[in-house]
């Protein structure tokens, strides 16, 4: 895929969220209220404890947690970060439409029963 797309449509929160996704290590970003996109320090440390030090492989991705089915929108600089998470897995990963299309479709709250 064309990492243009998945950039496309993207507001963040500030210019530092911005040059962090674009040039910064493998990290997760969420969404805040407002629908801008914000690096997530915390969630990003401990994806990479977990993982090591992996690739930059953007994505937005569709996250469901295995013990609540809660699927949560997530957009990462570094794919492999999710790849042996203890808790979850990605149902879905693509460009920033397929992915706000996908999400949509699971209703509210976002929940999957199980992973697509």
């Amino acid at each position: 895929m064309e990492e243009w797309r998945v950039y496309q449509d993207m507001v963040f929160c500030s210019a530092f969220d911005e040059r962090m996704a674009h040039d910064g290590p493998p990290a997760l970003f969420v969404r805040t209220h407002d629908g801008d996109w914000m690096l997530s320090d915390s969630l990003s440390r401990d994806l990479t404890t977990r993982a090591g030090l992996v690739s930059r492989d953007v994505a937005h991705v569709l996250f469901r947690d295995e013990a609540t089915g809660l699927v949560s929108w997530w957009f990462v600089t570094g794919r492999d970060l999710l790849a042996a998470h203890p808790r979850g897995q990605v149902i879905a990963a693509g460009a920033s439409a397929e992915i706000a299309t996908a999400y949509a479709a699971l209703g509210r709250p976002s929940v999957s029963a199980a992973p697509a």
